[in-house]
């Protein structure tokens, strides 16, 4: 038995009435006398009476080798000057002296795996909180790129590519131990709706401590409207009929003039959303709904809609971010769409708004219920609600896993001075910022914003691009970002 192994039996043979104390700092060293102190990579602050001492102590060892990457080691001295009396362990230490053992560890650096990195914002969060980012990508949004014909290297700004499939089921652990090596893993994100189930199921593999589980109903239309039904929450009446009989039953309930919606149960990106106003329009829609590869990831939902009644009332978004099953709205939208150009959910404008009336704290306040329905606890999720007049918040769907889709972070920033991106690591990385982060958006903005988007009312390929210097002299302009900007461009 080496020098490490009987420093650790006398540590593990302890009395039992010891202490243990478990410390978040940035301190890299764990001295045992009284207790145990751990080092930060263990977890937030807490204290733990061990039942089973050394079963518990055992388990402690085995998280800080985990979480130091397998770079700590054991260095065994004794300590002359301690009152406290421990028992003799195997003749390593004379009566009336104590066990000082030191956990040293070189510190490790704190990494966040990306799924699909393609949204800017967290990169960039990541990477100016020196915070390392370990890009992965799922398959779905990996077969979507070749499909197009675009190369992964070409999505992503700001980090090397490894161009590197996240490992299938079952082999998580084993490709964390090599590809984690050095690093202290501290979350997973997302940054397509492709990947979400996959970096569901690496949190919950890789963070056990930090696992929202898997749980289909937060993709999954259907599952998703009967989970915060059973929760007994506001939700729309909804059908994902096996038949058009079926269909047809459920239309004869609803009231007259017709009004519904009909949407795959797996979505991506509002595609495939359609709205009918007579039964012929449903069965249009409803025949060319079935079978139709609208999202990138087909794995956990059929290929078929769901026809839900067509909630009346303003459209709100919430932005949260979740740590440890706490929520926090970090921002609140008002939507202005409709329909243009034959389509019947245009989005013309977002509206940031403050947390101004009771009205606004109903929509934060159902929307943590319906985060809670889902069973989601950690990361960023995108809430789209309807305010209806007789029913109040009803629930259109949640994106839970990602922050909201749209270039939102420079105008969040200038309106309310915090954004998702950095509540989102203040969850994974700094405890004390998140405790200091408000749990609603203030009630005055700092300023008035909105993102606009411009319709064309024509499509054709472009000539030129008129009045874009008068534009961007107007003063309430702080951005123009034109989707198209070059002759020949199609619109």
């Amino acid at each position: 038995m080496n020098d490490a192994s009987r420093a650790l039996l006398g540590l593990l043979l302890l009395p039992t009435t010891a202490r243990i104390v478990a410390f978040h700092s940035t301190c890299t060293n764990c001295i045992i006398k009284s207790g145990v102190r751990l080092p930060c990579a263990y977890g937030r602050q807490r204290f733990l009476e061990a039942a089973n001492h050394a079963a518990e102590i055992q388990r402690i060892w085995h998280q800080c080798k985990r979480f130091g990457g397998g770079q700590g080691w054991l260095d065994q001295s004794v300590s002359t000057g301690v009152a406290r009396t421990a028992p003799p362990v195997m003749g390593l230490l004379p009566p009336g002296q104590f066990n000082l053992l030191r956990f040293r560890f070189r510190p490790p650096k704190p990494a966040v795996i990306v799924v699909d990195p393609v949204d800017e914002g967290v990169v960039e969060a990541c990477m100016a909180r020196r915070v390392r980012v370990v890009p992965l990508w799922s398959v779905p949004y990996a077969t979507g790129a070749a499909r197009s014909g675009h190369g992964l290297s070409e999505l992503i700004k700001g980090i090397d590519c490894r161009q590197e499939l996240s490992p299938p089921r079952g082999y998580e652990l084993k490709w964390a131990r090599n590809a984690l090596r050095g690093l202290r893993l501290e979350g997973v994100v997302c940054g397509s709706d492709a990947g979400l189930a996959t970096a569901e199921r690496l949190q919950h593999a890789l963070l056990p401590y930090r696992s929202n589980g898997e749980n289909p109903s937060r993709r999954d239309k259907l599952l998703m409207n009967e989970a915060i039904k059973d929760a007994g929450l506001e939700s729309a009446m909804q059908i994902a009929p096996s038949s058009w009989s079926a269909a047809e039953a459920f239309l004869e309930l609803l009231p007259r003039p017709l009004r519904v919606v009909l949407k795959p149960r797996r979505g991506q990106g509002g595609l495939g959303v359609l709205k009918a106003t007579s039964v012929e329009e449903v069965k249009y829609y409803y025949d060319s709904l079935i079978g139709a590869d609208v999202s990138l990831d087909n794995d956990e939902a059929p290929k078929a809609p769901v026809i839900q009644e067509f909630l009346e009332g303003e459209e709100w978004v919430v932005d949260t971010v979740s740590c440890d099953g706490e929520h926090k709205a970090v921002a609140l939208w008002r939507y202005d769409k409709g329909p243009a150009n034959g389509a019947p959910f245009v989005y013309f404008c977002d509206e940031l708004m403050p947390m101004a009336s009771e009205k606004e704290r109903q929509l934060a306040e159902y929307a943590f219920k319906v985060l809670d329905a889902i069973g989601w606890k950690w990361g960023a999720a995108h809430i789209e609600l309807k305010v209806t007049p007789s029913r109040g918040p009803v629930l259109v769907e949640v994106n839970a896993g990602r922050c909201n889709g749209v270039d939102f972070r420079m105008i969040v920033d200038l309106c309310i001075g915090y954004n998702a991106y950095d509540a989102l690591l203040d969850a994974y990385t700094d405890e004390v910022a998140w405790q200091e982060l408000p749990r609603l958006p203030p009630a005055t903005l700092r300023a008035s914003g909105r993102l606009v988007k411009l319709v064309s009312s024509v499509e054709g390929r472009l000539r030129a691009l008129r009045h874009v210097a008068e534009v961007e002299t107007m003063p309430s302009l702080f951005s123009f970002q034109p989707g198209y900007t070059e002759p020949g461009d199609i619109v």
